[in-house]
């Protein structure tokens, strides 16, 4: 359901926690379980604070603007090149507060809608065959997402006017094939961490990833050794060599990456000069900058722009 309003805050929190046990959207309209119905909120908004919601596995992002989104001890900004995950049953606050109004494209996948999706995208097709088969529903590290342009392709999709439900599913399903596949590079990330227990290995990731969310957020910052490893919880040193093991890339090179992938699609979909974009992204001047890429992707940005 794609809608372009929030709806009332306090009837969305008494349906969200009776799990919608009364089977009524936001328009009246019956549905067809309990629990929460796919919903695409494509909405625009100046100021606004919807807090404490228990929300479903959900993904959330802009088009335009920036919104802060806090779910357990996190809170990311979340901008256009980016999504944040959170988990089914997960209490999240969203907040916007914009000089402009922001334009939210956030997808909150329904329960069962979810439930059967990634049982198909985690079981064997044999396994899919048997009635029996069951599969739970991955917990997700609540992280920020790079929003590539298979992302991207599919949420320009999802706001689209006028599409049918069969479409709309499609999308959705797809949405969370590249969410599962994001998940099991990242569990590959971490099984590339050396400790002996579990647990241990996903404490480390989580503080890799308060780095990363950090990095992805705010792509303008340039933040040295300290700041890196106070943000991880860790020794500066420490830090360094667990990133290295982590994410096979020093920190430098890492925010490096963020940087030249922001650029290439600020030089793809904006008429913003090369000195422009690189003040935007931080660096000293335009030649640093253009440096950078050309190392990264063997090319200049004009040459890019041009290509593109």
């Amino acid at each position: 359901m794609l809608t372009h309003q929030f709806p009332d805050l306090e009837w969305l929190k008494r349906q969200a926690n009776s799990s919608f046990a009364d089977r009524k959207s936001m328009t009246g309209q019956s549905l067809p379980v309990d629990g929460w119905p796919n919903v695409i909120m494509n909405a625009r908004a100046q100021e606004v604070v919807r807090d404490n919601i228990r929300g479903p596995l959900s993904l959330f992002s802009n088009v335009t603007g920036r919104s802060t989104v806090t779910a357990g001890k996190k809170r990311v900004t979340v901008s256009p090149d980016v999504l944040f995950i959170t988990n089914p049953g997960q209490y999240y606050t969203l907040e916007i507060h914009e000089p402009r109004p922001a334009e939210t494209a956030n997808i909150h996948f329904g329960d069962e809608f979810s439930r059967e999706a990634l049982r198909a995208i985690t079981l064997s097709p044999s396994q899919l065959l048997e009635e029996s088969s069951t599969a739970s529903i991955p917990n997700f590290f609540n992280r920020i997402v790079p929003a590539g342009p298979e992302y991207k392709y599919i949420l320009n999709g999802l706001l689209t006017p006028g599409r049918t439900a069969l479409q709309e599913e499609q999308d959705l399903y797809q949405l969370l094939v590249l969410v599962s596949q994001d998940e099991e590079q990242l569990q590959k990330t971490q099984d590339r961490v050396k400790a002996t227990k579990s647990s241990t290995k996903e404490e480390i990731m989580k503080r890799m990833l308060q780095v990363t969310d950090y990095l992805y957020s705010q792509p303008e910052v340039n933040p040295d050794l300290e700041e890196l490893a106070r943000i991880s919880c860790l020794s500066k040193f420490h830090f360094l060599r667990l990133f290295k093991i982590a994410f096979g890339q020093t920190p430098h090179q890492y925010i490096t990456s963020i940087k030249v992938n922001r650029a290439r699609t600020m030089l793809s979909t904006s008429n913003a000069d090369v000195k422009a974009i690189a003040t935007t992204l931080g660096y000293a001047d335009a030649s640093t900058f253009s440096r950078a890429f050309y190392r990264q992707l063997g090319l200049y940005p004009s040459q890019y722009r041009a290509q593109s």
